[in-house]
């Protein structure tokens, strides 16, 4: 029976050996006790005791987390093939040049570039002729006004689709580096590798995804830019068509009648001049 196990039996066996100690005929037989050490082994025994127990919740506490690490640590089996999905992938734009005018809008398309997208514009495009000042000066004002909006139209459509033109070409020309990208991230994240799938790299995979889709929400917004100026445009486009066809109705309304009545009156002051005659003169 193992005596640390149960300190009231000790206890106990130490009072008995006091009061032995103490009797009058105990020093024939036993030995004599000092009662001061004895009382302060107990209490030292009652110490340890206590610190022992304390030992073992300590040991409880620190099983229960490790058992709590380990489980945490475990990962799910066959993750790749349970999530692991294709995407689609951008590819470069291609088509024929029947006339040798569109190979400089694909270059473009593909690759980006302000002044390449214009060259590759302009070359496909109608041009627009330039309106002499001559013959701009004998316009009446309000043709004046309409003139000027058309062209104003068309100057800042063809800038629109400049820009439409470079965006995609930029988003398209990046593609490439960053499907690559996106390929590590996903190769990473799947990784059984221990040294990949630690807190501090799976924060660093997080931060990488958080960076990546900043950028793509980037490029989205330049789209969606883009797509925002073409509505723009085309509603400017339309309101000019409006505000020529008013302007059209207000004039006829407030010139019609004028220039009916001067009709009107010609035709009767001609009809009363006109006269039929029976000798052929």
């Amino acid at each position: 029976m193992n005596l640390m196990k149960h300190p009231t039996i000790v206890c106990a066996c130490a009072l008995a050996f006091a009061l032995l100690a103490a009797s009058p005929g105990a020093n024939a037989d036993f030995p004599v006790v000092d009662i001061l050490n004895l009382k302060q082994a107990i209490t030292r025994l009652q110490e340890l005791r206590t610190m022992y127990a304390q030992g073992q919740a300590q040991l409880q506490q620190v099983q229960l987390q490790y058992d709590l690490a380990a489980r945490m640590a475990e990962q799910i089996p066959n993750l790749p093939a349970r999530y692991r999905a294709a995407f689609a992938v951008w590819a470069p734009i291609t088509g024929p040049d029947t006339f040798g005018n569109a190979s400089a809008w694909i270059a473009a398309e593909n690759s980006g570039g302000t002044a390449e997208a214009a060259q590759g514009y302009l070359a496909a495009s109608t041009p627009l002729s330039d309106y002499s000042a001559a013959s701009f000066n004998e316009l009446p004002p309000e043709a004046q006004a309409r003139l000027k909006a058309e062209y104003a139209t068309m100057d800042m459509g063809d800038a629109t689709q400049v820009s439409a033109i470079n965006t995609v070409g930029e988003i398209r020309a990046h593609s490439e580096a960053l499907q690559a990208q996106l390929n590590q991230l996903d190769a990473d994240s799947f990784s059984e590798d221990p040294a990949m799938n630690t807190t501090a790299a799976l924060l660093n995979k997080i931060n990488a995804s958080d960076d990546l889709i900043l950028h793509s929400l980037q490029d989205t917004n330049r789209l969606m830019v883009t797509l925002a100026e073409e509505a723009i445009l085309a509603r400017k486009s339309q309101r000019d068509m409006e505000a020529g066809a008013t302007d059209a109705n207000i004039a006829y309304r407030t010139q019609f009648p004028t220039v009916m009545t001067g009709v009107t009156q010609n035709m009767t002051q001609d009809l009363q001049n006109f006269s039929f005659t029976t000798n052929g003169n």
